[in-house]
């Protein structure tokens, strides 16, 4: 009989996930406010700031999931959990720019580990890449979409999160089965046209309606592009290499994060945080591109390689 899903360790790892996005989260709509107002920083530092914390998820990914592979996940998560949890206290000692990037730089520290050993997926190369691409806008819309809601006059921005996690939420509740059923070309098709139609609407709608309403386009768009690549993944790669390989796997989203926040702060400062939405729509259509032409086929390939060498492994074929 298969064991069940919702178990009592699986349903506490979701809990505990759950409340450490959810401190992660909150820094997101705040931090880049309090940067500007109250620190006095120009939008390209605030890019700056903000991207330390990937740096430092960067460079611990690879030791974690050595680690993981070596040592295995628990031990290094829990340990990994505490820290990070500790490390929200710097911020209350954080009254410059320099004490703030070291922070987040050992906050960074803290929630590659955590994020590592948390999850329990494999990676191959070319979805690793994809999903970079993707994760360039995801990064810059987290960290400058409060600070251009504030520019528009909009009274609550951090209203934009709320409403983008209710798409997040809308979008996954059917994604799971459409994917077993027809695969991933036709979900990440929709869900990358969705990205592509909302920067422009949050770019060009300069009102509470296009600023809330592209909340709710690219939250269905963003909220099974991770979920699917992680699948995918999971598809093509043999079990022994969870830890290596969910470490590069979340190795090319911090890398795309941290490369948004940079490049949309420096256009945000050299033109307009408006021009930088535009931008990341372009760049969503290279990586729709990018899946048509190169990681979707590169899927199926290795996909039906890796299903013949297990079968050949336990002798049905």
């Amino acid at each position: 009989m298969p064991a069940k899903l919702w178990n009592r360790n699986f349903t506490l790892l979701t809990f505990s996930n759950f409340f450490m996005c959810s401190a992660y989260y909150s820094l997101i709509s705040t931090l880049p406010l309090y940067i500007s107002n109250e620190l006095h920083s120009p939008k390209s530092v605030v890019g700056l700031v903000l991207a330390s914390y990937i740096v430092a998820s960067v460079l611990v990914r690879p030791f974690t999931g050595y680690g993981l592979d070596k040592y295995g996940r628990k031990t290094i998560f829990i340990v990994s959990l505490l820290l990070y949890a500790l490390v929200f206290n710097g911020y209350l000692i954080a009254w410059t720019v320099t004490v703030m990037i070291l922070v987040r730089f050992a906050h960074g520290l803290t929630w590659g580990l955590t994020t590592t050993s948390n999850s329990t997926v494999a990676v191959d190369i070319i979805p690793s890449f994809n999903l970079l691409l993707i994760m360039i806008t995801y990064g810059g819309m987290l960290s400058f979409v409060a600070l251009y809601g504030r520019e528009l006059g909009i009274h609550n921005p951090a209203g934009f999160f709320l409403i983008y996690a209710t798409g997040v939420i809308g979008s996954r509740f059917t994604s799971g089965k459409f994917f077993d059923r027809h695969g991933p070309r036709m979900i990440l098709l929709i869900c990358l046209s969705l990205l592509i139609a909302g920067f422009p609407v949050l770019a060009l709608l300069q009102n509470p309606a296009g600023f809330y309403g592209a909340a709710v386009i690219l939250g269905f768009g963003n909220g099974v592009v991770f979920p699917t690549f992680q699948a995918m993944i999971n598809n093509m790669v043999p079990q022994n290499r969870r830890g290596a390989a969910n470490s590069t796997l979340f190795t090319s989203v911090d890398i795309g994060m941290g490369a948004g926040m940079i490049l949309v702060g420096s256009i945000a400062q050299q033109f307009s945080i408006s021009t930088a939405f535009v931008v990341c729509s372009g760049i969503c259509v290279i990586a729709l591109l990018f899946f048509l032409f190169f990681a979707s086929g590169y899927y199926e390939k290795n996909k039906l390689s890796l299903h013949i060498e297990e079968r050949v492994k336990s002798g049905k074929c």
